[in-house]
């Protein structure tokens, strides 16, 4: 209907590459515009070409900008947490900043909150925060604990250069207990791993000599009991 609008019947929309297509919306109308939406009337969700939700309309962006929004809910099921729902929102706070916030709803565990933040100070300097806390029933039922245990991690990581040739580093990843890599896999690193490694380190590079400083710090996490010291 002009140069970057289209209006389609019993269409399909996807941003997939393959075929078919790894997920989609099939409508009974599409009216989108380049740059802008898509509004979908009666979608229907499809994972492989299977319908899997049905709602009464959609609306998509249709932009390569980063955009705050609702983003597509996820969930699952495990034994230890069961079901599983989770509905994410992102904040793109501007060009080099933006915050996921994820709240996740487990039938056995409780209600859980998850935040990622990243930044860029240029195209070399970054960093981010992530973390996540929940009072956990579940670990209480297994370990016959007499309270509820509060459970959390966070993950903090930077590379920044500083003047004089000088380059802070970390990846710092404290948790709560032994066991949150591997009841939460999806959302810190180290799963099979002897410890969890905390590392912060300061170098200086010239032409002809490197000069570094680090210190690390690692947590046994081979132990059984959630809540071990560190021997």
């Amino acid at each position: 209907t002009g140069p970057d609008n289209y209006f389609a019947q019993h269409a399909e929309f996807t941003a997939c590459e393959t075929c078919p297509p790894g997920w989609a919306f099939s409508g009974k109308t599409i009216e989108a515009e380049m740059g802008g939406y898509a509004y979908i009337k009666r979608p229907v969700f499809k994972v492989g070409g299977i319908p899997i939700f049905i709602f009464p309309a959609m609306m998509v962006p249709l932009k390569s900008l980063r955009q705050t929004g609702v983003l597509v809910p996820g969930g699952g099921v495990t034994n230890r947490g069961g079901i599983a729902v989770s509905q994410p929102v992102f904040w793109a706070i501007d060009p080099s900043r933006d915050l996921t916030l994820t709240l996740t709803s487990y039938e056995k565990r409780g209600l859980k909150l998850h935040e990622e933040f990243r930044y860029m100070l240029s195209k070399e300097n970054k960093g981010s925060l992530a973390g996540a806390a929940v009072t956990d029933r579940a670990l209480k039922n297994e370990y016959s604990l007499p309270n509820t245990i509060d459970r959390w991690f966070l993950h903090y990581q930077h590379y920044l250069e500083l003047p004089d040739g000088y380059i802070s580093r970390a990846n710092v990843k404290p948790v709560s207990d032994l066991r949150y890599i591997r009841d939460f896999q999806d959302e810190l690193p180290g799963l099979g791993d002897p410890s969890l490694e905390n590392t912060v380190s300061l170098s200086k590079n010239s032409e002809s000599v490197h000069m570094s400083a680090e210190a690390t710090v690692n947590k046994n996490i081979l132990k059984y009991f959630p809540h071990s010291d560190n021997t």
